[in-house]
């Protein structure tokens, strides 16, 4: 029989607490501790990536909120750099750009620079990108700019929209971008400033409009007109509460295959494609950040 399990974080060092949609009448709630999960929540050992951003303002904002502050730092850059231009919102009506400067649609993405385990290199990676294809007409945009948040500030470019880019796109979700560092270098600042950045400046027609250290005013300008939501203090301190959307459901369902191997340590657990599943939550977890 399958059973449907809901998993719920009450709170920072509180409970996990896991409800069977419609158990059997012999099955009992479990309440476990958020210390029997230390693995998947990532106890007291930061990621590459937690180290890197240890001193980064907008650790503190979920990833809704650092999207939305890093298009403002763009928006207004843009606004500086072209005075003379007008600048309407596309007000939610198109989702495929964000402002207009004059009659150019210009789209701004945002990605932070993570370090993936199971590859073992720091990567940039923007989805859902509704780009220009010769093979259905999805573009919405004229003017991509891609936000890279880094541990020393934010890199705006004017991207190209060939370097990174995914071969095959759909009309409903889009293209992706990745750049990826060497495998192996672990230093952020060398898998950045050495294999990453340069596949923009010196291997595409992509360009570098700013750079923005975390210590420029304008920082906290942006970070003024977006002050934390309801949902950001409520889980200020949460395990997986300041994980991007992905990276929390991956680590949920780790947490529900802990659970469910708890509650019957002799059976064998397959995924859908009828694998071993692999006892390496951590793994699993950072390769969907």
């Amino acid at each position: 029989m399958l059973a449907v399990i809901v998993l719920f974080l009450l709170g920072a060092g509180d409970q996990v607490r896991v409800n069977w949609l419609a158990p059997p009448a012999c099955v009992p709630v479990p309440e476990y501790s958020t210390a029997d999960f230390t693995a998947i929540l990532g106890g007291d050992k930061p990621t590459p990536t937690d180290e890197a951003f240890r001193d980064c303002p907008l650790e503190a904002y979920d990833s809704q909120q650092r999207t939305a502050i890093l298009k403002s730092l763009a928006r207004s850059h843009d606004e500086r750099t072209h005075p003379s231009d007008m600048f309407t919102d596309s007000g939610g009506s198109c989702p495929g750009y964000d402002w207009k400067r004059g009659q150019v649609r210009v789209a701004c993405r945002s990605a932070k620079l993570t370090w993936l385990a199971g590859s073992s290199r720091w990567v940039l990676t923007w989805r859902n990108l509704l780009l220009p294809s010769p093979k259905y007409a999805s573009a919405s945009m004229d003017e991509l700019q891609l936000a890279i948040l880094a541990p020393d500030g934010a890199h705006i470019y004017r991207h190209d929209m060939r370097i990174g880019v995914s071969v095959e796109g759909t009309q409903r979700r889009g293209h992706a971008i990745s750049l990826e560092g060497p495998v192996g270098e672990r230093n952020w600042r060398v898998a950045l400033y050495v294999g990453i950045l340069p596949q923009l400046d010196e291997q595409s027609a992509s360009e570098q409009i700013a750079f923005i250290a975390w210590k420029d005013p304008r920082f906290s300008t942006s970070i003024s007109k977006h002050p934390h939501s309801n949902t950001a203090i409520a889980y200020e301190g949460v395990p997986l509460g300041s994980l991007p959307a992905a990276a929390r459901t991956s680590s949920l369902g780790e947490i529900v295959l802990a659970v469910d191997r708890r509650c019957h340590p002799g059976a064998r657990f397959l995924d859908a494609t009828g694998e071993f599943f692999l006892n390496k939550p951590e793994e699993s977890r950072l390769r969907f950040e």
